[in-house]
């Protein structure tokens, strides 16, 4: 029988569809999230030790608050409650410097912010971030908010923020390819 390491950190799927490594791998002092669910994505930002602002828009009243309760007094970590197509350029106008941006948002019961989060990106002045997209498996599914979400559309609106974006894929703990990685030539790996 296969023994997992302890170190929830690196190993651990309750953690997040990402991992520490990923992120390390596309180097950034900020890390902006949307989708803050209960906290993962922030855990694994936390893990990395590499950045100065960790910023996360959850638009569900019993997750935002979970995650206010976990993350008190972590002056790191700064939670907006609110939609990611309402928020995330907001939170982007106090973003002077490359970003790592995890987008993440989305409920069956709306329309999903996708593209929405990926116009505020390409409208932000600073054109060198790395943009991950998370449930690459869910695009064009039959669930709900998935429909209108294909890889081609998905790749035409990152290229819009910068067409010189390397487009790559990685492993989730969800599924393999999962997430899109768009990251300027020599800034990741």
């Amino acid at each position: 029988m296969e023994q997992r390491p302890t170190n929830m950190c690196e190993y651990g799927r309750i953690v997040a569809s990402l991992c520490p490594g990923l992120l390390r791998e596309h180097p950034a002092k900020v890390f902006v999230e949307t989708g803050t669910g209960w906290g993962g994505g922030i855990l694994v930002a936390l893990c990395t030790g590499m950045y100065r602002e960790i910023h996360s828009i959850e638009a569900e009243s019993p997750c935002h608050d979970a995650a206010k309760e976990l993350f008190t007094g972590n002056p790191a970590v700064k939670l907006t409650f609110g939609t990611s197509a309402e928020e995330l350029g907001k939170i982007l106008e106090g973003v002077h410097e490359r970003a790592l941006i995890w987008l993440d948002a989305h409920s069956p019961d709306a329309r999903n912010p996708l593209f929405d989060e990926l116009e505020a990106v390409a409208a932000h002045s600073v054109k060198d971030h790395c943009v991950m997209v998370d449930d690459r498996r869910m695009w064009g599914s039959r669930w709900g908010c998935w429909r209108d979400v294909n890889q081609a559309t998905v790749v035409a609106a990152v290229k819009a923020i910068n067409p010189a974006y390397e487009i790559s894929w990685a492993d989730s703990w969800n599924a393999p390819q999962d997430i899109l990685v768009a990251d300027v030539p020599g800034r990741g790996k």
